[in-house]
């Protein structure tokens, strides 16, 4: 009972560890995979601080496999992020092996009184830091008090003689282990707590500690590779190289243990953590250099379906992978690159729509419903994987991106929907009526339409670069073409007064293409402040 509750101990203050720095600093430590170069040192620094961010290389592995099946990182860069990672989670590993149990409820004390004292977010982030922390600690002292029985116990010295016997009983069960509770640290956890009882007889082989270790370290890859069972090849491709790398990795650690650990006969708590953290240091000057061979080797075992053979909904539908909601911040990037894509299907039509109303291009019009019809497509995609994402665990930044994208996803679609059934809709009704709008009356219209134009192609922009400044200018733009449509209709209007026959025969087709068109500029603007907001 108490190793069990030991163990569930650690495992919730490490996953506490791990949810607090990220919401202090996930998001930046997000930012900074998503920007990375080239380096394949640049990556392996950026694994190593994405697991002393996240407190797990599981959690950190899960996120690159996300990213890379998204597009967002190439395979390389998150191979080489991988490796850090799992130098990252070394020093988790470090600390647990020195013996400060004893202050484990002196900890849970002050960041349970840091926490409820400060309101701020930041200091109630280090105080659940803190008190995490004193839960995993607890939970190694109650793992190591419900061992103790066995750690003095005669017949369990005489099978720890036979597990030093068999490397590979070793390696099966830190293998399991790892599995079943989706953590290689605490796996590691278990081994240590049973060697750091004062009173324990218990000795461990070199090469069945290493085992352990190796075991370990390949069981905790089983989360990225079930990550990635629903994501795209080249996520697929990251899980394959983790679980590589940690399997060739070991072989060459335990060769090197049989072949030269003779000065090493015994292992302990201190001495597993420094193979841990050999181990994973040995993994990254075997495969940096071989990054990209590692990758294509990857790229051969791992086929994906060429674009080409592929239709349009099928290439959509890869794009928004549910598996990317397990890493809210790569799927709001993802969103966010679908939503910058509208962006460039509305833009072409708000562009074009002007032309059909004085020849109606069949081919024009047919071009502007199937770019309608794609982009309601679209925003049905993003509003349904939004929604899902919503109901995730979310920082309250996050959260307000959410609402965000959803804002900008809706008006978007709003202005396809003017463009394709409102003013295309009028252009097929002019020729059966056998109507046509004044030529003076449709100049004034295609120079504001062309005003509006340059106007949302600046908020587009705005949309990538989200340039404050910028907003600001838009907004003041925004009344200004306020103004122009308040002339543009006085001038049509003064026409009627005069009695212009071609004026009063057009004039309700007229006014319903002037509020179409401020309304393409109406739903701009709100793109506006929703990226302000």
């Amino acid at each position: 009972m108490a190793v069990a509750g030991g163990l569930a101990l650690f495992l919730y203050g490490m996953k506490l560890t791990g949810e607090s720095l990220q919401r202090t600093a996930g998001r930046r430590m997000r930012k900074l995979v998503r920007g990375l170069t080239g380096n394949r040192m640049v990556g392996l620094l950026i694994g190593f601080l994405a697991t002393l961010i996240t407190n797990s290389s599981s959690a950190t592995s899960l996120m690159v496999v996300n990213f890379v099946g998204a597009g967002l990182m190439a395979l390389e860069q998150g191979i080489a992020v991988t490796l850090g990672a799992c130098v990252g989670t070394s020093v988790a590993v470090q600390v647990i092996a020195f013996k400060i149990s004893q202050y484990a409820l002196l900890l849970i004390a002050v960041g349970f009184l840091i926490s409820m004292v400060f309101r701020k977010e930041t200091w109630v982030a280090v105080g659940t830091v803190i008190f995490a922390a004193g839960l995993v600690f607890f939970g190694i002292h109650l793992m190591s008090q419900g061992l103790e029985p066995l750690a003095t116990s005669d017949v369990f010295v005489r099978n720890i003689i036979q597990f030093n016997a068999s490397p590979w009983l070793a390696f099966g069960a830190a293998t399991a282990l790892a599995v079943l509770t989706q953590s290689g640290s605490a796996t590691i956890a278990v081994l240590l707590a049973l060697l750091m009882h004062k009173g324990a007889a218990v000795q461990v082989s070199a090469v069945s500690g290493i085992a352990w270790v190796i075991g370990a370290n390949l069981g905790t890859a089983s989360t990225g590779v079930l990550g990635s069972l629903r994501s795209a090849a080249d996520g697929k491709r990251v899980a394959l190289a983790h679980v590589a790398f940690k399997a060739i990795g070991g072989v060459v650690c335990l060769l090197a243990v049989i072949r030269f650990g003779w000065f090493v006969r015994t292992l302990d708590a201190r001495g597993i953590a420094n193979v841990h953290l050999l181990y994973n240091l040995v993994n990254v000057a075997l495969f940096l250099p071989l990054l990209w061979p590692l990758a294509a080797l990857c790229r051969i075992v791992i086929r994906r379906k060429p674009y080409a053979m592929m239709s349009l909904e099928e290439i959509e539908s890869s794009r928004l992978d549910e598996a990317l909601l397990a890493t809210p911040e790569a799927a709001l990037t993802r969103s966010r690159s679908e939503i910058v894509e509208i962006c460039g299907i509305a833009r072409e039509m708000i562009e074009h729509c002007i032309d059909t109303l004085e020849a109606p291009d069949g081919r024009l019009i047919e071009r502007i419903k199937q770019s309608d019809d794609r982009i309601d497509r679209k925003t049905v995609k993003i509003t349904r994987f939004l929604t899902a994402l919503s109901r995730r665990n979310l920082s309250w930044q996050m959260s307000e991106e959410v609402i965000r994208q959803l804002s900008i996803a809706d008006d978007l679609e709003n202005m396809g929907d003017v463009v394709s059934n409102t003013i295309v809709g009028i252009a097929l009704k002019l020729p059966k009526k056998g109507k046509q709008i004044a030529a003076d009356d449709l100049d004034r219209l295609r120079t504001y339409h062309g005003h509006v134009v340059e106007f949302t192609h600046h908020v587009f922009r705005l949309l990538v670069e989200e340039d404050e400044e910028a907003a600001r200018m838009l907004m003041m733009r925004y009344e200004e073409l306020e103004e122009e449509a308040r002339q543009v209709r006085h001038a049509s209007m003064e026409r009627m007064s005069r009695g212009a026959a071609e004026s009063l025969s057009a004039s309700a087709i007229y006014f319903d293409l002037q509020y179409a068109i401020r309304r393409i500029a109406t739903h701009a603007r709100d793109i506006v402040i929703s990226i302000e907001t």
